[in-house]
């Protein structure tokens, strides 16, 4: 049987972002077993940037829960990443899920390539910021192919499942996931590589996406602007070769900064000793 994966970056027990994870499971048409985790009720520690889960296959320094659900997802055939929208952005735990992607890059050859949906929730139309973008690009930089994304209105605990279009929403994802034949297209104004939507202009109609940083061309047709992003093959978000070659550059860097240990510690300690901390007056 196959396995899905649902995170939840919401912390309501019930609400919007976990009923829209069921309802698309329940539109999945191969059997399944669907496991959850709301990301908030887990032990989920920020990212202090060792890099030691690089040299440890993935186990991090950090005693939580960030490897029970990578384990899970190393097992998964695919993922259901939903959560709210919270003052134009998503609820912060799905940032501090994201950050810690460094262990997926461990495992990266154990992930690439696997399918997923994201859903986003916000409670008034059109204010949903940049929370779409931010959950397809976390699923996409963490390895996964995002097969297709959608965005839910429900402001009330429960009231996303009154609306026939969000109960339609979520079946296409829940068909979408998991056929190997599904091609997502992306709207005139994504970049269809990682479907950002924030673009640096260059010169000559050529553009930067600002989320994968593949750059490509803008093109006209019947005054409607159509993108084409081209993958770079060094660019540290493009395959499962550059992935790894990106992998390779981290791990050597452990020995450039034994080379100038020293030099690195002499700068720093001059600046140790200025400023007023606050979280001192805290710990008071």
């Amino acid at each position: 049987m196959k396995k899905v994966v649902g995170l939840i970056g919401s912390p309501r027990k019930l609400g919007n972002s976990e009923l829209i994870v069921k309802e698309i499971s329940r539109n999945i048409p191969e059997e399944h077993e669907l496991v959850l985790a709301h990301l908030t009720k887990m032990d989920l520690k920020p990212c202090t940037g060792c890099y030691q889960c690089l040299f440890k296959q993935g186990r991090c320094s950090l005693n939580d829960n960030m490897s029970t659900v990578i384990d899970e997802l190393s097992d998964a055939n695919g993922l259901i990443l939903a959560a709210p929208t919270y003052f134009l952005g998503p609820y912060g735990i799905v940032k501090i899920f994201t950050d810690r992607a460094l262990m997926f890059l461990a495992r990266m050859e154990e992930f690439y390539g696997k399918p997923a949906v994201t859903v986003t929730l916000a409670g008034i139309a059109g204010r949903e910021g940049y929370s779409p973008v931010a959950l397809a690009s976390a699923a996409f930089c963490l390895g996964f192919d995002v097969k297709d994304q959608g965005l839910v209105y429900a402001a009330l605990p429960g009231e996303a499942l009154l609306s026939e279009k969000n109960k339609s929403i979520a079946a296409h994802l829940g068909r979408a996931l998991l056929d190997p034949n599904y091609v997502r297209r992306p709207k005139a104004h994504e970049c269809n590589l990682c479907s950002g939507n924030a673009f640096k202009f260059l010169n000559n109609d050529e553009i930067e996406c600002l989320t994968c940083h593949n750059r490509g061309k803008i093109k006209w047709s019947n005054e409607t602007p159509h993108l084409e992003i081209a993958p770079d093959p060094h660019n540290i978000l493009g395959d499962l070769e550059a992935r790894l070659a990106h992998r390779s550059w981290l791990m050597g860097m452990k020995d450039k900064f034994k080379e100038n240990k020293a030099i690195l510690k002499e700068v720093s300690i001059g600046y140790s000793n200025e400023g007023r901390w606050i979280h001192k007056k805290c710990e008071d």
